[in-house]
Parts: C-alpha cells; structure tokens; sequence
C-alpha cells in the first residue's frame, strides 16, 4: 500500500495526515504552534516532528510513502520559500524535511524509496488545489477560481484549467496587503489581514475592550453570540473588509466561482454573513450578476489534500 504524507502548517497549528490514493485521509495528527521568545516554531521543529510521525505511522503499517507534500503559510516560489512573516525557520523547509526522512519506509525486507520526495508550496495554493481537483470548484464545474483562506491569516489563490497561478514571484496569494476600504473604516491605517483575519479580529476586540482574546477569534464569536456589542461590531466591519476584497478580485481577475475555505470562513458567524452581503451588493452594483459564493467543499482538510495532491504530481 502506498501513502502521501501531507502537511498544512499554520500560526495557530501544524496538521499532518497520511493521505491514500484515493485522497482519503486514513490518519490524522495535530499540534498547536509553538511560540518561542516570540516566534513560531523555532527552527520548524514541531514541522519536523509531525513528519516523523508521519513516517513511523506509515512504516506501522506497512506502507510506503511516495512523497511528503507541506503548506506553508509564506511566499513559496518553486518550492523555495521567500519570507519568514510566519514560521521561524533557518534552513529551507524542503531541504530540512528531506534531510529529516531519509531511511526507506516499506514493509521489512521489501526495498522502499532511497528517501521521501518533499513538496513545499504556499498553504493557500494548496487548499485552492484541493478545492479545484476535489472541492468546490468540480461540484459547480466552474471554468476558473477564486479561493480565499480565512482563518489566522487572510489569503487568496486564483484556479484556471492551467492549475494555481503562483504568480512571477510566487506572490500571488496576498490578499490580505489589501489597504481596508475606507468607506469601512476611515479611520484604520494598516492592511487587510490586519483587521479582518483571525489574529487581527481578537486584536482589535483586545484593543477596544482591554479584555485579552485568548482564544482568538473564537472568543470573539463566542462573545458575540452572548450579546457583546462590540464583538458583534469587530465581526461585521471585519466581513464587511473581506467582501469588499474578494469584490475588487471579481473586477480584476472575472472568475467564475468564489469558494471561502479556512476555519473562520468555514464559520457561522457574522462575519462572514457581512463579507457575503457586501461581496454581492459591490458586484451586483456593477456585473448585475455576481459569482457564486461557496464554502470549501474540503473543509478544513483542504490544506492536507492539496498538499497530497502536489506531493504526487
């Protein structure tokens, strides 16, 4: 039997999963991101104990792995990572992994692989691979993609027939250094994901109320739904921001579909009930007819998947 070990690492947790070729998870771990001094985990340590598992399960069951493929939420052009705005890594993520996996893994006796490819690619792209070979993007049979990662951090990836567009410079996922439109809030003077991701919507509340948001946005939402005023304000002027950027890249690039993954898209709150009313009013306004808006047909998991999906192709 044959596994892809996938991992979608983030700035609240690393996930890994064991992958069959039917691109169903058959083994699922998780870890909260550390912060050290500061910085997420030093040196991707906890990245690199996640794949081990990954190995040692896969030998367990007497699997090969033919690949290792891992999201992370930095710039990534060809599998070279550009930034460190996330993770504090030191050495080249697929450098660090292929040097961290390279015994065989098989059955006993049996010669396995002289060591697991590694494929590193943005989180974002990922989970838009995902949502485009598996997700939402073939249930509506849409001919091109906007996808958008809601959760800590705010990203985007664009899906045509031809695949993810990475961009030049591997930079095409950046949604949130969108400025937040003034007709918003005039008075907010930083980007997008500063004020609308996860972390910017728990820092805001934190900075209004002085109540410290411990678990991010979650309290938020929690807060909102016990009838705080404020929360509920943090929330919709947050979704509010997001649709009026998910509306600026329907002008810019005319896809055919919208699909909001992440675990704050994937949510039931206010904001994003704000992001879709103002999405849809900015674009009926001006193409009468709006995109469809759907949420990831991956859920979660899509950031796993594609990293699966890119590890084998």
């Amino acid at each position: 039997m044959r596994l892809t070990a996938a991992i979608d690492a983030g700035g609240t947790k690393i996930a890994g999963a064991l992958v069959d070729q039917e691109n169903r998870l058959r083994w699922r771990i998780e870890e909260p991101t550390p912060m050290v001094d500061g910085a997420r985990d030093p040196g991707l340590a906890t990245v690199v104990e996640v794949a081990l598992r990954l190995e040692a399960e896969a030998d367990r069951r007497g699997a090969k792995l033919d690949g290792l493929g891992v999201g992370l939420p930095e710039y990534v052009a060809d599998g070279v990572v550009q930034g460190r705005d996330v993770l504090a890594w030191d050495r080249q993520p697929a450098e660090l992994l292929a040097a961290a996996l390279p015994g065989e893994c098989g059955v006993p006796g049996v010669p396995g692989l002289p060591g697991v490819p590694v494929t590193v690619e943005s989180d974002v792209r990922l989970g838009a691979l995902a949502e485009w070979k598996l997700g939402a993007g073939v249930s509506a049979g849409a001919d091109s993609m906007v996808y958008v990662s809601w959760g800590t951090g705010l990203s985007s990836a664009f899906a045509t027939s031809a695949g993810v567009w990475p961009g030049s410079q591997g930079r095409a996922i950046a949604l949130g250094e969108l400025r937040v439109d003034s007709g918003v809030d005039p008075a907010w003077d930083g980007n997008l994901e500063a004020y609308a991701s996860g972390h910017g919507i728990a820092r805001r509340f934190e900075q209004l109320t002085g109540a410290p948001a411990g678990a991010g946005a979650r309290h938020v939402a929690e807060a909102c739904a016990g009838g705080d005023a404020t929360a509920r304000r943090v929330l919709t002027s947050a979704g509010r921001a997001v649709g009026h950027a998910i509306a600026a890249a329907v002008f810019l690039l005319d896809p055919a579909l919208i699909v909001v993954g992440g675990g704050f898209g994937l949510a039931d709150t206010p904001a994003v009930h704000a992001a879709h009313e103002a999405y849809t009013q900015l674009v009926i306004a001006t193409h009468r007819t709006a995109p469809r808006w759907l949420p990831a047909g991956c859920g979660t998991d899509a950031g796993l998947l594609g990293a699966a999906l890119a590890a084998r192709s």
